[in-house]
């Protein structure tokens, strides 16, 4: 995959956990797995760019948790722009069908700026909470 479809699949990861900041205001371990998955993703993306060592740990994380938190912006931006299928809990085909026609076509580089904690230890490092 390219470095854009393996950051858009972080933010896909990132859907549920974000959808249930953005409306409740909290966040579960529901979506934990999920998270697990798009760290692992981040760590391949960031290892395989660059020879890992013990040396360059840091700077690693660092760049794992910048991919996961640019994903989480992603994933923000996308539900808040379409907020109202938030609102649903289950969709049969024909409403998905003419909900889709009405979502709004977000910019994968447009961001809202604002982060949202993960977890205790992937909190936000570029904006503040």
């Amino acid at each position: 995959m390219t470095r854009p479809e393996l950051e858009q699949k972080i933010a896909v990861l990132l859907g549920g956990r974000t959808a249930e900041k953005l409306v409740f205001d909290v966040l579960s371990t529901g979506a934990a797995d999920d998270l697990a998955k798009a760290i692992d993703i981040a760590r391949d993306m960031v290892t395989r760019d660059n020879a890992a060592s013990e040396d360059t740990q840091r700077r690693i994380d660092n760049a794992i948790r910048r991919i996961v938190m640019d994903g989480f912006d992603r994933a923000i931006t996308i539900l808040s722009a379409n907020r109202e299928v938030l609102e649903k809990e289950t969709l049969d085909e024909a409403a998905l069908r003419a909900l889709s026609v009405q979502l709004q076509r977000v910019d994968p580089n447009q961001s809202l700026q604002m982060s949202l904690p993960l977890d205790d230890q992937l909190a936000p490092t570029r904006h503040p909470a």
